[in-house]
């Protein structure tokens, strides 16, 4: 099992927190004051402390948040550090955390103020990770024309294909254990890679009403699909098998990656450990669901990285029937 290392309740004496709310912060100035205030709006901000990862900080955002510590009446903690990718952020401030749930909360996303609320009662009743419906807005803090993301509609064998836990996801500290931290190599997918490992542990859970306001500028990490997240997107379906879903003209940017192992700080720790039994999945069958891939987008020119990802499926098949696990 994977730990990361908590602090624990130092900062306010606290032992009873039921949730910790962990985000990272690069030039967030201009959110940093409005997402400090919808925390203090959750109607369980008494049972909350906040984790804040701080990327090369400005003075003004110092400054935002020493004036709130006196409101966060000691549960608001913020470390410093150079620029780092959003995946060493989320695992700084994870590291700080002291309560059994931590939540995900985006700094230029905005919760409505019974969201934690929701999600809390259903860890309550044993859920291990919690997500729900929520809306769309192009422009901070506006209303106008939201586009609902209905989460109703998805069904389980759906969330080992897609990140479907949403924005706002909660999850309890045994499922972190269990499927190990964010991997730090990825800027923009790690949460997608995240939850193809925690949705195999515990039980997920959808909560009634929505949890918030997503923003898609389309100049963000997760929204700018000019960037990396498509490379990242395929690398980590190739990770988890999903070759029926790669987009194979991107292969040579997503083989870049190293698959076979999450990137912490200088470690390297095997994906195959942090995916709980094996599936058993045949090689061959695998060898058929690259090439019915290969097929239907006729990229005939991708043979050779297509030939690179079949070896390397075929090593891991005869490590594997060998005694080694998935």
């Amino acid at each position: 099992m994977f730990s990361l290392n908590s602090t624990g309740g130092e900062l306010s004496g606290r032992t009873d927190l039921r949730v910790s709310v962990v985000t990272s912060a690069y030039r967030s100035e201009r959110y940093l004051s409005t997402f400090l205030s919808n925390v203090l709006e959750q109607t369980r901000f008494s049972d909350l402390e906040l984790v804040v990862a701080l990327n090369d900080p400005s003075e003004q955002e110092l400054t935002t948040l020493a004036s709130y510590e006196e409101r966060f009446e000691g549960r608001l903690r913020f470390s410093a550090a150079p620029r780092e990718t959003f995946s060493a952020s989320i695992n700084r401030a994870i590291a700080l955390t002291s309560a059994a749930a931590i939540a995900i909360w985006n700094v230029d996303d905005i919760r409505t103020p019974d969201s934690l609320e929701l999600q809390l009662a259903e860890i309550d009743l044993g859920a291990s990770l919690v997500y729900g419906d929520y809306w769309v807005v192009k422009s901070y803090g506006s209303r106008a024309d939201p586009q609902l993301v209905d989460t109703s509609r998805y069904r389980r064998n759906q969330f080992f294909r897609g990140m479907l836990l949403g924005p706002f996801m909660m999850f309890s500290r045994a499922v972190l254990s269990e499927a190990g931290p964010f991997d730090e190599q990825f800027q923009v997918g790690a949460d997608f890679d995240f939850a193809l490992r925690a949705i195999r542990f515990g039980e997920a859970r959808r909560t009634s009403g929505a949890l918030g306001y997503y923003l898609d500028e389309g100049s963000g990490l997760s929204t700018n699909r000019q960037g990396l997240q498509p490379a990242e997107r395929v690398a980590i379906q190739l990770r988890y098998r999903l070759f029926e879903d790669v987009d194979y003209l991107l292969l040579p940017a997503a083989l870049e990656y190293d698959i076979a192992n999450i990137h912490v700080a200088e470690d390297r720790l095997p994906v195959k450990d942090f995916l709980g039994p094996t599936t058993g999945r045949k090689p061959e069958r695998e060898e058929r669901a690259v090439m019915r891939g290969m097929r239907r987008q006729q990229l005939r020119s991708m043979r050779r990285p297509l030939e690179r990802l079949v070896t390397l499926v075929r090593g891991r098949g005869a490590r594997e029937g060998s005694g080694g696990s998935a």
